[in-house]
């Protein structure tokens, strides 16, 4: 099992919320489009809130909304099948179309 800490910022395409308190838990669903060459295909980033910033999720953010997130990514590698579940650790709602796209860049 092998891990990483990364940043994704992009926009909002899918929440899925479920739970209550503590154990309220959303999904947010991040697309990333990746060119390589001619081909062109879009990547999904399914980031897990949990608690306190899941209730903030729920109450700021739609389809649409432009999040930054930090997250921990934790890799298991079985004989067929490969997995990969980010957990976000801080989530910065509010930012600007603009300065989500700035952020990728950096």
């Amino acid at each position: 099992m092998t891990s990483a800490l990364f940043i994704i910022a992009g926009t909002v395409r899918n929440i899925e919320v479920s739970g209550e308190g503590k154990q309220k838990r959303c999904v947010l669903g991040i697309p990333e489009d990746l060119h390589r060459g001619e081909k062109k295909e879009t990547q999904w980033h399914h980031i897990t809130l949990w608690g306190p910033l899941a209730n903030s999720a729920e109450k700021y953010l739609r389809n649409g909304s432009v999040v930054q997130v930090q997250a921990k990514v934790t890799y298991k590698d079985g004989f067929t099948n490969f997995t990969a579940q980010e957990v976000s650790y801080l989530a910065d709602f509010g930012k600007g179309r603009k300065e989500a796209q700035d952020l990728k860049g950096e």
